[in-house]
């Protein structure tokens, strides 16, 4: 089982970390968004993937996109 960890929103780092810690011990793997993103659109040079390659890098902080 695979748990999406930057999906649950907690306003609190303590919260997130307590529950990161909880689920790595009872086995859950832990992904991100854009990981689960790209294991679904699998090809990035289909016209679906294409699409999607700007709605990423703008969720993205750190990436700045013209």
């Amino acid at each position: 089982m695979q748990a999406v960890i930057d999906a649950s929103g907690s306003p609190f780092e303590i919260s997130e970390d307590m529950a990161r810690r909880r689920m790595e011990k009872a086995g859950v793997g832990l992904t991100a968004t854009n990981t689960i993103i790209a294991e679904l659109v699998q090809d990035w040079t289909t016209k679906q993937g294409g699409k999607l390659v700007p709605l990423l890098l703008a969720s993205a902080p750190m990436v700045k996109v013209d």
